[in-house]
């Protein structure tokens, strides 16, 4: 990461969070949870890029932009250990977010999983089927 990438990040996060929240937005991303895994977050973070950009991910492949950001989780999302929900953005929370990532064990073992208001959530491996997949 360049000197400038960092900025330019914090910036956009506030962005669009502000966007997000409307006036009473927060100034950042959600907090996350101490026990979440790093890859985890920066898959958070990384869709929370995209979601800026205005471009969900489709496919594995679309990660692949965001390596120089998060290294881990573009590593994670392409060797399958993080599964993505192709095409959804991060969008204003909702009565019940739907789930958009999660650790590919949380399936069978439960895990921990991005929702689309960009919250990390610890989800059952009962709640993990809900979430449609597709993409390569």
């Amino acid at each position: 990461m360049n000197k400038f990438s960092k900025p330019c990040f914090t910036l956009l996060y506030g962005s669009l969070f502000s966007f997000v929240g409307g006036c009473g937005g927060t100034s950042g991303p959600p907090e996350a949870p101490k026990e979440a895994s790093k890859v985890i977050v920066q898959t958070r973070d990384l869709l929370i890029e995209a979601s800026f950009g205005g471009a969900p991910l489709q496919k594995k492949a679309d990660a692949k932009q965001y390596e120089g950001q998060f290294p881990e989780a573009a590593k994670a999302i392409a060797d399958g250990s993080v599964v993505i929900v192709w095409g959804k953005l991060l969008k204003e929370a909702a009565a019940s977010p739907e789930i958009v990532a999660y650790e590919s064990t949380a399936s069978s073992a439960g895990g921990w999983a991005v929702k689309e208001d960009a919250k990390l959530y610890k989800v059952t491996a009962a709640e993990v089927p809900a979430a449609p997949k597709s993409g390569k």
